[in-house]
Protein backbone atom coordinates (compact mmCIF):
# COMPACT_ATOMS: atom_id res chain seq x y z
CA UNK A 1 0.00 0.00 0.00
CA UNK A 2 1.30 3.46 -0.72
CA UNK A 3 2.30 5.74 2.20
CA UNK A 4 -0.58 8.17 1.59
CA UNK A 5 -3.34 5.55 1.49
CA UNK A 6 -2.11 3.87 4.69
CA UNK A 7 -2.67 6.84 7.05
CA UNK A 8 -5.82 7.75 5.13
CA UNK A 9 -7.31 4.36 6.02
CA UNK A 10 -6.33 4.92 9.64
CA UNK A 11 -8.18 8.23 9.93
CA UNK A 12 -5.52 10.56 8.52
CA UNK A 13 -2.96 10.10 11.28
CA UNK A 14 -1.11 7.11 12.69
CA UNK A 15 1.97 5.94 14.51
CA UNK A 16 4.80 4.38 12.54
CA UNK A 17 4.15 0.96 14.08
CA UNK A 18 0.68 0.92 12.49
CA UNK A 19 1.90 2.28 9.16
CA UNK A 20 4.88 0.00 8.73
CA UNK A 21 2.58 -2.98 8.60
CA UNK A 22 0.96 -1.37 5.55
CA UNK A 23 3.87 0.37 3.78
CA UNK A 24 7.66 0.43 3.83
CA UNK A 25 9.87 2.78 5.82
CA UNK A 26 11.52 3.87 2.58
CA UNK A 27 8.17 4.83 0.98
CA UNK A 28 7.08 6.62 4.15
CA UNK A 29 10.33 8.62 4.28
CA UNK A 30 9.94 9.59 0.62
CA UNK A 31 6.36 10.73 1.25
CA UNK A 32 7.52 12.92 4.14
CA UNK A 33 10.30 14.44 2.02
CA UNK A 34 7.82 15.24 -0.75
CA UNK A 35 5.29 16.76 1.66
CA UNK A 36 2.55 14.22 0.94
CA UNK A 37 2.76 13.06 4.56
CA UNK A 38 3.81 15.20 7.55
CA UNK A 39 5.77 14.06 10.58
CA UNK A 40 4.91 16.46 13.43
CA UNK A 41 6.49 14.26 16.10
CA UNK A 42 8.71 11.23 16.36
CA UNK A 43 6.90 8.13 15.04
CA UNK A 44 3.76 10.18 14.25
CA UNK A 45 2.70 10.60 10.62
CA UNK A 46 -0.26 12.64 9.42
CA UNK A 47 -1.79 13.71 6.16
CA UNK A 48 -1.89 17.49 5.57
CA UNK A 49 -5.69 17.22 5.47
CA UNK A 50 -5.96 15.30 8.77
CA UNK A 51 -8.44 16.56 11.31
CA UNK A 52 -6.88 17.82 14.57
CA UNK A 53 -8.87 15.21 16.52
CA UNK A 54 -7.33 12.39 14.46
CA UNK A 55 -3.85 13.75 15.11
CA UNK A 56 -4.55 14.02 18.84
CA UNK A 57 -5.88 10.45 18.98
CA UNK A 58 -2.81 9.11 17.20
CA UNK A 59 -0.49 11.09 19.49
CA UNK A 60 -2.26 9.93 22.65
CA UNK A 61 -2.34 6.33 21.47
CA UNK A 62 1.42 6.11 21.93
CA UNK A 63 1.20 7.39 25.50
CA UNK A 64 -1.69 5.12 26.46
CA UNK A 65 -0.24 2.01 24.87
CA UNK A 66 3.03 2.45 26.74
CA UNK A 67 1.54 3.25 30.14
CA UNK A 68 2.52 0.67 32.76
CA UNK A 69 -0.20 -1.54 34.20
CA UNK A 70 -1.27 -0.48 37.67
Amino acid sequence: MDPVTAPERLGGAARSVALLGRTTRRALTAAVRSGEVLQPARRLYVLPSAEPDAVARAAVDEVLSRAPAA
